[in-house]
């Protein structure tokens, strides 16, 4: 039997047990809680306020939750800087070569949170763009200085981003949308 997790209930985080292979750690849930995991790929990739935009999401700190039974909805989130892109990259070739992952876990796709204003350098669109095959749906969402300024996502108007993010995940509630999701994007020539 794999090794029990940890579990932090008053923040709804789950402790990583194991760090397994390159990419990021497991934590065993012996059920599969209702709602989504918000699961960062490194440090300060946004997955708290992130969690505060959807019913019954939860942080899942940076650890791929994997219940015992039945299955789990994550977000991967990350920077999209190339730390977080390169990051994102190794978590969903992980996703793609782990039978336990793809088993227990509906990978919904990758919200890239920016932590400055601007366009992303030439590069950086590059790269981000090299992901769109490995992710159903990515999220730009946009610079909020409102919470470098102590704010808090429930005290601000979201941003168009954001606001697509919510209502994306709302709809996603919908097992059948999300399965459909992939296909529709290959078909309008979206390989996401």
């Amino acid at each position: 039997m794999p090794p029990r997790h940890r579990r932090n209930e008053k923040q709804n985080v789950a402790q990583p047990a194991v760090r397994e292979s390159a990419g990021l750690p497991v934590a065993w849930l012996d059920e599969a809680p209702a709602g989504i995991w918000f699961v960062g790929c490194h440090g300060g990739a946004g997955t708290t306020t992130l969690s505060h935009t959807a019913h019954e999401a939860r942080d899942g700190g940076r650890c791929w939750p994997i219940p015992h039974t039945g299955a789990v909805k994550v977000v991967l989130v990350a920077h999209p800087d190339v730390q977080g892109l390169r990051t994102a990259g190794a978590a969903a070739r992980q996703y793609a070569e782990d039978p336990r992952l793809r088993a227990r876990v509906r990978l919904l796709g990758l919200a890239l949170v920016s932590w400055a204003p601007g366009r992303l350098p030439r590069h950086l669109v590059q790269v981000r763009q090299s992901l769109r095959r490995a992710f159903p749906r990515i999220w730009d969402i946009e610079y909020m200085p409102e919470l470098r300024l102590g704010e808090s996502l429930a005290d601000m108007r979201p941003p168009k981003s954001l606001q697509t993010l919510q209502d994306d995940l709302e709809r996603m509630e919908d097992d059948h949308w999300a399965d459909s999701l992939r296909w529709a994007n290959q078909e309008d020539g979206d390989p996401r």
